[in-house]
């Protein structure tokens, strides 16, 4: 595995959220699962979710149309994402931001589920 910024992000994150980064790709990378780097809310109300997108495939994972879903013990919130810029090679870890309408009053202890095609 290897990781990876998105054009955007390599040219605009703060070095202490690199660090942060490839940090948590070190521990990781390994894992089958999508950890979670930041959760926030925005001035919309809107739950913002960064997570180290993990793609353990032979296969470019691509975001058409593709559920991802951020739950906590007390709430679930899904949706359908179309990124035609999100385009992450195989066996390649990529840093993202999610963003959910409505964000749930409690969104702590949260975890991500990315479905596969």
């Amino acid at each position: 595995m290897q990781l990876q910024f998105e054009d955007a992000w390599q040219r605009t994150i703060a070095p202490q959220d690199r660090q942060i980064i490839e940090e948590l790709f070190k521990n990781e990378h390994a894992n089958y699962r999508h950890p979670i780097i930041r959760v926030a809310i925005n001035h919309r109300k809107q739950l913002l979710v960064s997570v180290l997108v993990q793609n353990h495939s032979a296969k470019e994972m691509i975001f058409m149309n593709r559920q991802v879903q951020f739950h906590t013990p007390t709430a679930n919130r899904s949706h359908h994402f179309t990124i035609k810029s999100l385009k992450i090679p195989p066996y390649t870890s990529m840093p993202w931001t999610f963003i959910f309408e409505q964000a749930p009053e409690n969104y702590s202890d949260g975890q991500i589920t990315i479905a596969t095609p």
